[in-house]
């Protein structure tokens, strides 16, 4: 179970997982030892697995896909 200040976090970092704790804290209203301390304690638990990179749609489509 995640609070709701832990969910308000999570949602802000799907949107952007580079954003800084400095910009997260300030959206959120909080200081960045809070973001910080709040991103570790997911990650401990195992609600922040990894951090990824999406790519476009228009990029992807020039990509060569294969299936073996």
């Amino acid at each position: 179970m995640i609070t709701e200040a832990e969910q308000a976090l999570l949602t802000l970092l799907r949107a952007n997982a580079r954003a800084s704790t400095a910009e997260l804290a300030r959206k959120l209203g909080v200081s960045r030892t809070t973001v910080q301390s709040r991103i570790e304690r997911l990650e401990q638990r195992g609600i922040i697995t990894g951090y990824g990179v999406r790519l476009s749609p228009d990029y992807e489509r020039g990509l060569v896909k294969a299936h073996v």
